[in-house]
């Protein structure tokens, strides 16, 4: 669905940021441009652990590279 809506923007929030990569489509290379990935930190010890996840994910667009 996210494939064919390329009208729509996406937001994918998850607090399992580690296991983004275990059903992606084939064609997903650097992301959709139509998808915002987020992940929710409840302490610094889930950021410390998250973010750098985040970070080396491949992905287009996120809220931590918007200015």
């Amino acid at each position: 669905m996210i494939w064919l809506r390329s009208d729509l923007q996406f937001y994918i929030i998850t607090k399992r940021i580690d296991r983004f990569k275990v059903n992606l489509p084939q064609d997903w290379d650097d992301g959709y441009e139509n998808v915002t990935i987020c992940s929710t930190c409840e302490t610094q010890e889930m950021a410390e652990y998250r973010l750098p996840i985040l970070l080396s994910l491949p992905i287009n667009i996120d809220f931590h590279r918007i200015n």
